[in-house]
């Protein structure tokens, strides 16, 4: 299936060039153009970029996906990449996300009788739907999360990596009974993309420091961002760290039980277009989804992202993470969970309601 009103960007880092993927889901992926250690030219996939992306593409491109996104690139432009590279890029991602299904196929090659296949649309629909045991877990585990943070921010000083932040913010998560998942913490100009660059930015005065981590509690996921700023915050720090509140808060409030789930995106992106973002994943913007499924996976089935037909349901659990993002500048995120019930929407985690007070 062809992406459709997904845009793919190009960018530039000295000789190197980035494709920026964003896909149906909202989910964004980087491709670069590099070399193997031998020197031959090879794409690498990644979920994050190290150059500016300043060139949008027209035209379609498919995505086969899971979670890692297998893509293919056979609808780009054909001056961009040769029918070589593109082979490339099928063996790099099948060597990603297609080892279930190679095994799959080989049973299938050696075992007579009825075929193996996926369970995944059964197991799928009844993991979308908690119970109340299931919720209780959830909850938990945003608890942990939103505590960690606490935790942390107060021991944020200047000079720090990211890696700093990261070991402080795990290290109180296994102290409150958590099992750390991922830490991203993007500080700086790296908070604008939202997997970050690679290179380290260490925190200095005025920097904003993006926290965006997860752990599990009793086999169930909490994903959690909190956003501040190192020092006194600038007037467009706190004027986007704003927008990005107010923007978390619309989702929450058309997120009801019988809305399609698309309908809490585009919700999103009609009140930051009102307010001078683009509408179509562009930056500055909303530049992914708005949220997506969590329990005992962080992502899973449905997402919060403008064209998912599906409707809302008591039981549900997803992430409500609409950042903007601005590139060559900063970004702001503020990401809490929330679950369905007859009545509405409740929240797993409190998200906080000033940059004063950014752990909530």
């Amino acid at each position: 299936q062809t992406s459709a009103g997904a845009v793919p960007v190009i960018g530039r880092r000295g000789a190197r060039r980035v494709i920026q993927y964003v896909n149906r889901k909202g989910d964004t992926y980087y491709l670069h153009k590099g070399q193997t250690k031998t020197g031959k030219p090879k794409w690498f996939f990644s979920m994050r970029t190290d150059g500016d992306l300043v060139e949008s593409i027209p035209g379609g491109y498919e995505i086969y996906e899971n979670y890692m996104a297998q893509v293919f690139l056979r609808a780009i432009v054909p001056t961009l990449v040769t029918k070589a590279e593109i082979e490339q890029v099928e063996a790099g991602m099948r060597e990603l996300t297609d080892v279930r299904h190679f095994l799959v196929e080989g049973l299938n090659k050696v075992i007579a009788g009825p075929p193996v296949t996926s369970a995944a649309p059964v197991v799928r629909a009844c993991r979308m739907i908690k119970s109340p045991a299931e919720l209780d877990l959830l909850k938990a585990a945003a608890d942990v999360m939103v505590a960690a943070y606490r935790h942390t921010h107060p021991q944020v000083r200047g000079g720090m990596t990211p890696s700093d932040i990261a070991s402080i913010v795990n290290g109180a998560v296994t102290a409150l009974g958590g099992n750390p998942t991922f830490a991203l913490i993007l500080v700086g100009e790296a908070s604008a993309y939202p997997h970050g660059i690679k290179a380290a930015h260490a925190v200095r005065d005025g920097d904003i420091v993006l926290m965006d981590c997860g752990c599990e509690v009793g086999g169930y996921q909490a994903d959690v961002s909190r956003t501040f700023v190192f020092g006194t915050p600038s007037a467009l720090q706190r004027k986007v760290w704003d927008q990005v509140y107010h923007g978390q808060q619309v989702a929450f409030g058309t997120a009801k039980a019988g809305v399609a789930a698309g309908k809490v995106d585009e919700a999103v992106r009609a009140y930051y277009h009102s307010i001078g973002y683009g509408s179509n994943f562009e930056a500055p913007g909303l530049t992914h989804r708005t949220g997506h499924g969590i329990g005992l996976d962080v992502h899973e089935p449905i997402n919060l992202v403008r064209g998912e037909r599906a409707s809302l349901a008591p039981g549900m659990c997803f992430s409500n993470e609409p950042g903007i993002y601005i590139p060559g500048s900063f970004g702001v995120r503020i990401e809490d969970c929330f679950y369905l019930t007859p009545e509405g929407p409740h929240w797993f985690s409190t998200p906080p309601t000033s940059l004063d007070q950014p752990m909530g």
